[in-house]
């Protein structure tokens, strides 16, 4: 590290000497943690960093050997392996996120139902149309089979760990779960579904109490035309 004036210039670690320095790669994070930290963060190198967000960008490194090195970021990912034995790594990271990504499509997704559901509500309870009814009927029941979908998903979230036979690897993946919080992003959403659901159960509610009480107006009238005709008989 230099300076020019009161401003840290942030030198490039000399990665084409890491062959001598593999043996101790911690000790190579520590010498460059500015520099790793930047590169893993997405900044620009010579960017001075606070000494917590160096650290909170390597901490929890993990390892399985003397001499190699795993640290995650968001985004990036820093991997130090003299045997250059990572392809499978390569594949839990990927699977990550592959499952971080359809979970947050996935939320999208059900943002954008929110947003239609509050608009159907809207046509329905201040504006009542007759034939949003259908409509209601048949978006609850795709809410049904869309449960299905979800259900695939976490079976597949909760069980993955246990399908990896390696110690090391689900280490890994479930160091990644943490860090994309798959968890968190799971329960976000079970709670928009649930909100989903309350909604068009309210609205289906609403219909069928509205066809109740059209069918009950529709007896009383049939019965008073039945006693009209059988007055009207009987005085003919």
């Amino acid at each position: 590290m230099s300076r020019i004036g009161n401003q840290k210039i942030i030198s490039c670690p000399d990665f084409s000497r890491l062959s001598a320095t593999i043996a101790h790669p911690f000790e190579f994070v520590r010498t460059n943690d500015q520099y790793i930290a930047s590169l893993l963060m997405g900044e620009n190198p010579e960017m001075v960093l606070h000494e917590s967000q160096i650290q909170k960008t390597l901490k929890n490194p993990l390892s399985f050997q003397k001499n190699d090195l795993f640290i995650f970021d968001l985004d990036r990912c820093l991997i130090i392996d003299p045997n250059q034995d990572y392809e499978d790594a390569l594949q839990i990271i990927e699977l990550a996120n592959y499952q971080l990504l359809e979970l947050r499509t996935f939320d999208r997704y059900l943002d954008s139902l929110l947003d239609k559901a509050e608009d159907d509500i809207k046509e329905l309870f201040f504006k009542r149309r007759r034939l949003l009814g259908r409509r209601i009927k048949k978006k609850f029941g795709y809410l049904f089979r869309l449960r299905y979908d979800v259900m695939f998903i976490w079976e597949n979230l909760e069980n993955v760990s246990k399908i990896i036979g390696d110690y090391f690897l689900s280490q890994i993946y479930n160091h990644l779960s943490e860090l994309y919080a798959l968890d968190d992003w799971s329960d976000i959403i079970r709670q928009r579904l649930k909100v989903l659901d309350d909604f068009y159960s309210a609205a289906k509610y609403d219909i069928n109490e509205r066809i109740l009480i059209i069918l009950e107006v529709m007896i009383v009238i049939l019965f008073i035309i039945d006693i009209i005709l059988v007055i009207f008989e009987f005085l003919s």
